[in-house]
């Protein structure tokens, strides 16, 4: 019980303790996604994915709760699934001056499916749309280590080249990131 009170006791304390927050976030990390399909016209063979990201953030300086940025993530380590994605992302950020953050973000994009699993190349583009939220620790004033769920939707609108008068189908995919950002002004 004792020991319970002091580490809920220095939470608060890290918690409570003020950051300079508005500028710039750059960083990146690893993730592992989940896709599905929802059409029998759009196959997706591979099912998960390890991906890589790369992230830039802004929070103005009048308004720290509030950020926006772009973030790109990319398929490694798989020669018969490839899957990229661009994102915007606009969002608030809980406790946005304190160490413990809880970021959250409304993501519109461009993503790209290849499935080269079976003879004939499959390529599906399209527009996605998704959320994010977790948590994001301040190590330093500048350094943050961050945890995150994403779950997107992509309607697809291209196959191969050849671009759809409807979406075909969605490919959901869920995600869990975790990575490193670094803070500048």
């Amino acid at each position: 019980m004792k020991s319970s009170i002091i580490i809920f006791s220095v939470l608060i304390i890290i918690n409570i303790e003020s950051i300079a927050q508005s500028g710039y976030l750059f960083g990146g990390g690893a993730v592992q996604q989940y896709h599905k399909t929802n059409s029998a016209e759009v196959t997706v063979k591979q099912e998960t994915s390890k991906t890589i990201f790369i992230d830039l953030e802004y929070i103005p300086k009048d308004f720290q709760d509030f950020s926006v940025g772009f973030e790109y993530l990319h398929s490694i380590n798989n020669s018969e699934f490839k899957h990229s994605d661009l994102r915007l992302k606009i969002g608030n950020i809980l406790f946005g001056k304190s160490r413990i953050q809880l970021p959250i973000f409304g993501l519109i994009g461009w993503s790209q499916y290849d499935d080269q699993s079976s003879s004939s190349l499959q390529k599906y583009s399209g527009i996605s749309y998704g959320g994010k939220g977790g948590i994001r620790f301040y190590i330093t004033n500048n350094l943050s280590l961050g945890g995150y769920y994403t779950y997107s939707i992509m309607e697809v609108l291209k196959i191969d080249d050849d671009n759809l008068d409807d979406s075909l189908g969605k490919i959901t995919t869920t995600s869990f990131n975790a990575g490193i950002l670094y803070h500048f002004n």
